[in-house]
């Protein structure tokens, strides 16, 4: 997310992030598959550990970063996505600990 938040600025002081080697839109693609990747993670602990499953449910809060990741915005306008970012990063674990914890 910080690095989709900075493409503007890393391109121009040459710096060569994954996101300014994919560009703008495709940064923000992988942004959103990555979130997806969680969730297919997620599943594959619920094998398992069924109650794992609740972690899902904190990867609602990935939709609106998802969509800024997905959208034009750049800079600034971005910085509502780090936040939710971080916030869906501490739901999903608190989740996913508590479920993988229940017998």
């Amino acid at each position: 997310a910080n690095n989709l938040r900075d493409i503007i600025g890393d391109t121009e002081s040459s710096k060569r992030t994954l996101a300014v080697r994919l560009g703008r839109r495709r940064a923000g693609w992988l942004y959103v598959g990555s979130m997806i990747g969680v969730g297919f993670g997620i599943v594959a602990c619920a094998i398992f550990r069924p109650w794992a499953l609740l972690a899902l449910l904190g990867l609602l809060g990935a939709i609106a970063p998802g969509r800024l990741a997905l959208s034009g915005e750049n800079g600034r306008a971005l910085l509502a996505m780090l936040k939710a970012t971080a916030r869906t990063q501490l739901t999903v674990g608190a989740l996913l600990a508590a479920g993988l914890a229940i017998a």
